[in-house]
């Protein structure tokens, strides 16, 4: 079976999981010559009393062989405890897994599933797959309409890439909704992502510069992004309330 360890989801949220376990204890953190055997076996015994997040840390462990021998069945058999109790982030996980055949045989049918059961509960990443699921007719029939309406989830919570194929596929319209997001997209983008805002903007009737349409996809935009900036507090506050410190650590602490 395939593995691979330098997918975006497991190089970010998948070490930030794993170290924050290990390395913070009663909001401390833990120096690396601490007795982290002690830590790992009471997340193990978290997870076999039936702990979700435990489950998706203890999986996220194994994954990476850190403080325990790399194991990658067990590292999608805690993660699937988890998802199946609801663990919004080893739903996303085992989606990525199944979609690119790490750790399992490729089954994007059970990809989609897990995309689903987690762009459901609101994780922006997982609404992104879904759209593109949608978009490429991974694991389901092609449906335009359905991918745009996951991008949407997704953009609207602050994710960059879905913002990015909203501006497109809604540019194509000629819209002012896809000028919008165009504009959007290119505030947070670096100078070879960013995407010609003429191509989304100047394609319908009015022009672009200082017309009344560019006008209104800029009025848009305002409005579009004030949303985004509120929904993207509340979401990372939602999914990553218990992970918010972990970043700061690896950013001193690499393994």
């Amino acid at each position: 079976m395939k593995i691979g360890l330098t997918i975006i989801a497991l190089l970010t949220a998948l070490i930030i999981i794993a170290l924050g376990g290990i390395a913070y204890q009663q909001g401390h953190v833990v120096p690396q010559n601490y007795a982290q055997v002690q830590i790992i076996e009471q997340i193990k015994q978290q997870a076999e009393q039936g702990d979700p997040l435990a489950q998706l840390k203890l999986g996220a462990l194994y994954a990476f062989g850190h403080g325990i021998p790399q194991d990658f069945e067990q590292t999608i058999h805690w993660w699937t405890k988890a998802a199946e109790q609801g663990e919004t982030r080893a739903q996303y996980e085992l989606g990525i897994a199944y979609d690119n055949g790490y750790g399992v045989d490729q089954d994007r049918a059970q990809a989609f599933y897990w995309f689903t059961q987690a762009a459901e509960q609101g994780l922006r990443d997982a609404q992104f797959e879904l759209g593109i699921a949608y978009d490429l007719g991974h694991g389901i029939p092609e449906n335009d309409a359905q991918a745009t309406h996951w991008y949407h989830e997704a953009a609207m919570q602050g994710h960059h890439w879905s913002q990015r194929n909203l501006a497109s596929d809604l540019g194509k319209l000629s819209s002012i909704e896809g000028c919008a997001w165009a504009l959007i997209y290119n505030v947070n983008a670096g100078p070879k992502e960013r995407i010609e805002e003429r191509d989304h903007c100047g394609g319908y009737r009015g022009g672009y510069n200082g017309s009344a349409p560019i006008q209104h996809a800029q009025q848009r935009a305002s409005e579009l992004y004030e949303e985004i900036q509120a929904n993207t507090a509340s979401h990372d506050a939602l999914f990553y309330e218990d992970l918010e410190d972990f970043e700061a650590y690896i950013a001193t602490n690499q393994p």
